[in-house]
């Protein structure tokens, strides 16, 4: 090729590997501006994640050394809710490979197979606090025979994978207990109710809703909705007058699908008694907790 003076010779192959690189530059450039922000949004899912559904065995600590027949609770004379005699058994879940710390407290007045009542504990819990076994410890003066579980990933039952599921999961560990009381106790299963706090109380009214031999339920402080769990007061309302009806469910029940994430609805799945509790009110913008003879119901 012959020369131009004042030029370089000008090469084809060299045009082309220039646009070449400037749209691999291009490129790159947009990848990493994808990737690094998803990477990111990943990393800080992750971490919330971790945060907020890892549960600490062994109640994290807390309430170390109480039993049925040894507890305190700050306010309150426990002394006529103690339960001196208990007996600690081992109970297999619904799910294969899981086994639920437990303790069996037989009524002081009724038969072994009497009524009996399947405590549950909340969210990072255990059937150690101070509070569950203050409720057994009522049930009992009242009765009843308590059985006080741990529930999957907490207290001294069997980690799984150290995460609560919002009892999607665990209430296979409830339906367990409630089959070792019918199959092994021979308790009939009219004679069985369940109790839960907090995600306890959303555990069982989805056990409920699966299983259609529970008796009858008391939940306390359970959320409507896995997804966002909004804590309430009581059963959740729709904005009306006063003098309007309650309002129907959403769905009705035979059209009802098996979701586990409404654990307020899975109630509908069955006609039962079902009691819902509270121990706090709205005192302007904040919360304060009743006292127990005041809690409303």
């Amino acid at each position: 090729m012959p020369r131009v003076a004042g030029r370089s010779p000008s090469w084809p192959g060299r045009a082309s590997s220039q646009v070449i690189r400037r749209h691999v530059r291009t490129w790159l450039l947009l990848i990493v501006a994808l990737v690094l922000p998803m990477a990111g949004y990943l990393y800080v899912g992750s971490v919330i994640y971790d945060d907020l559904s890892v549960v600490k065995a062994n109640c994290d600590g807390k309430w170390v050394g109480f039993t049925p027949a040894a507890f305190l609770v700050n306010g309150i004379d426990t002394k006529p809710f103690l339960m001196p005699t208990y007996e600690p058994v081992s109970i297999p879940s619904r799910d294969s490979g899981i086994s639920l710390s437990s303790w069996l407290i037989p009524s002081a007045t009724a038969t072994a197979t009497g009524p009996t009542v399947v405590v549950v504990h909340g969210l990072g819990s255990c059937k150690r606090e101070d509070r569950i076994l203050l409720a057994a410890g009522m049930l009992h003066r009242n009765g009843f025979n308590v059985l006080l579980i741990d529930l999957r990933n907490h207290g001294d039952s069997t980690i799984k994978n150290g995460r609560y599921a919002g009892g999607t999961r665990e209430y296979r560990d409830v339906l367990g207990a409630w089959d070792w009381l019918v199959d092994v106790k021979g308790i009939a299963p009219e004679d069985v109710g369940l109790m839960g706090f907090s995600l306890g109380a959303a555990t069982v009214l989805i056990a409920t809703g699966e299983e259609s031999g529970v008796a009858a339920v008391w939940e306390d402080s359970s959320y409507a909705d896995v997804g966002v769990r909004r804590l309430r007061r009581g059963p959740p309302r729709e904005r009306r007058r006063p003098d309007e009806p309650e309002p129907r469910p959403r769905c009705g029940q035979a059209q009802w699908p098996a979701d586990l994430h409404y654990p307020w609805h899975r109630r509908h799945a069955a006609e039962r008694p079902v009691r819902h509790g509270s121990g706090r009110r709205r005192q302007g913008r904040g919360r304060q907790r009743r006292p127990l003879d005041r809690a409303r119901f």
